[in-house]
Order: structure tokens, then sequence, then C-alpha cells
């Protein structure tokens, strides 16, 4: 038990918050850019990742919010198979990886492990198969597919989601979720006021990972937008820094140093009563100093909690502030269409 602890939320912003999600895929994110060498040989670093994550949370007392890929809930021989047809023969590497029942792509026992230890955070969806929702090319019918395929294969473990993380936050087709129950999604992240500039803006967004090491994320009120859904968009990308730079700095015991822009938008979170949202990858956490940053950053958060300036709290949770009449009680089976 952690010995940080925390008041349960009250309506409105009445204090900071503090979201952590997780884009739980294994290695469906790269589909299309599927290189072997970005993940381990059998799957055994990103499982130790997530449950090393899973302590780190624990020891300060944090909720997350865990996207998961469809695909995630089956096991070694999935009941269907469920590999877009146009996608077969076109990413030939990743096609012989699913065929072979690889386990970077199928991950009942990390589903398992993340119910098991899990009961405090939230699940939300990140695809069936991290197809993107760009409205240009994904038809309304394709994602009513998607969402009523990953219902079906969650259903079985009791999991009703209310979040919706969009892979590559590509956001779109945000009246279909809504039909099917969904309150919340992460949505592109905010960026400072000079970013959207004419001539200047063009210019750090270009250089942003690198500006990242000196320039704090943004923190925000949430907005419901025209389709009924809660928006939290993301402050910062955890690892949205040029990773070769990091390298270096982790090389001569400077890891800490990129991470101080993100306390500084935690403290603006917590002074001014708003909400920074972190999120991450799972398989990104490599090496013990990857997970020394996100210890660093939780101990932060911790220390406001326990001077109760800031509050950790799952996506649904926070959006049901704003959307009080949706229950967490409804049956997945309420949402899946016959």
């Amino acid at each position: 038990m952690s010995r940080f602890s925390q008041p349960p939320v009250t309506e409105g912003l009445d204090t900071g918050y503090f979201l952590f999600s997780l884009d739980t895929e294994l290695a469906w994110g790269h589909f299309d850019r599927f290189r072997p060498e970005m993940f381990s040989a059998d799957g055994q670093r990103e499982r130790n990742a997530i449950s090393q994550i899973l302590d780190v949370l624990d020891e300060y007392g944090i909720v997350a919010t865990w996207a998961l890929v469809g695909h995630l809930f089956g096991g070694s021989y999935p009941e269907e198979d469920i590999y877009p047809q146009e996608w077969r023969g076109k990413y030939p590497r990743f096609e012989a990886y699913y065929r072979n029942h690889h386990p970077l792509l199928h991950g009942k026992d990390v589903i398992d492990l993340l119910l098991e230890r899990g009961k405090r955070h939230e699940f939300g969806f990140h695809g069936l198969t991290h197809q993107l929702f760009d409205e240009k090319h994904m038809p309304e019918q394709q994602a009513r597919y998607e969402i009523e395929g990953w219902l079906r294969l969650a259903q079985r473990t009791g999991i009703v989601p209310r979040v919706v993380i969009f892979p590559r936050n590509r956001v779109g087709h945000l009246p279909v979720f809504r039909q099917f129950g969904f309150t919340c999604y992460r949505g592109i992240e905010v960026m400072p006021p000079a970013y959207r500039l004419p001539l200047l803006g063009k210019f750090l967004r270009r250089y942003s990972e690198e500006l990242s090491i000196i320039v704090a994320p943004q923190v925000y009120v949430p907005s419901i937008d025209a389709s009924g859904l809660v928006n939290l968009p993301a402050s910062r990308w955890l690892f949205g820094f040029n990773r070769r730079i990091e390298r270096v700095l982790d090389a001569v015991n400077l890891h800490l140093v990129r991470i101080q822009p993100i306390l500084r938008g935690i403290d603006r979170a917590a002074r001014e009563r708003r909400v920074f949202h972190l999120w991450a990858h799972p398989y990104e956490f490599r090496t013990r100093k990857d997970i020394e940053k996100l210890r660093y950053i939780f101990r932060h958060v911790a220390e406001h909690i326990e001077a109760g300036t800031l509050r950790s709290v799952g996506m649904a949770q926070l959006a049901g502030n704003f959307l009080p009449s949706v229950t967490s009680e409804a049956s997945v089976n309420d949402f899946l269409v016959s």
C-alpha cells in the first residue's frame, strides 16, 4: 500500500489533476513500420517494463489509464483471425510475426497481469488492431467494426471502457464513440501559444522534441466538444524527445535534466487548479534510467498529493465530473450492436 493517500474526487476543478495514460500495444503500433530491432526477441522486455511501471504506480499511489489494443485480449491462438484484410501481403514481416503467434502480438498474459494488479486503474480503447481512425481513410462502418470487435474481446474480462485513446492520436468518429457509451478521449497535445504563430510557430513545431528540454508542457481545463465527449488532451509525451540526445544524457547521469520542464508543468497544474496529462508507451521504458525518470516524476506528483494541491485520477473518473449522468455500472452488452 502506498504511503501517499488522497481524498475522493469532487465535482469541478477544485484542485489540480494529474493524468497518466499508457498506449499499451506491444508491437501493434508499428504494423506499417515494423522493425524487429525495436523490440526484444521474445517480448519479455516489454512485459517486464509493464510490471515495473505497475510497481512505481503502486509505490506512489498514482492512477493510470491503460489504453489497450484489442488483439491483446487474445491468447497465443486467438479464436478468430482479426488480421485486417487490407493488410494481407502489404506488411510481410509484421504478418509473419502474426501468423507465427509471436508474443509481441498476443498478450492475454499482459491483460491478466493488468487486471490482477490494476484494480484502481482504468482501461480504455486503443483500437482493435491499431488502425488509424482518420475519417478521410476509415469509413464509419469500419470504425463501428473496430469498436464492436474490441468490446466483444474485452467482454470476457468484465472491462467496460469509457476512454478512447486514438492510435497515433489521430482523432476521428467521435459521435460514433459517444453512441457506444464512451465519455472521453485524449486529444492532441496542447501546444504553447507561440507554436501557433505563422512563421515562428513552424520553426518551434519542427524542433519541438529538442525544445522540450526547456519548454514546460501546457496545462488546461477540460472541455466538452460538439460530440458530447470530454476532451482530455495530452500535455507531454514522456519520450517525445530526441532519443539520441537522451541516451547521451543518460550516459553521463544527466537523465533527469530533461524532466525538469515536466515538473514545472505539474507545479503549474497544482498552482492554477488545472490538468496535467502525461503519456507514454510501456515498450519505451527500456532501461533502468527510464524507470528512474518515471519514479522522479511520480515522487513530485505524490508530494503535491500529500499537500492537497493535486489529485491523481483516471481519465474517465475526471470526465465523470463533467458528465455526472453517465454511470459506470452499464454492461458491455448495452453498447454492442446486434
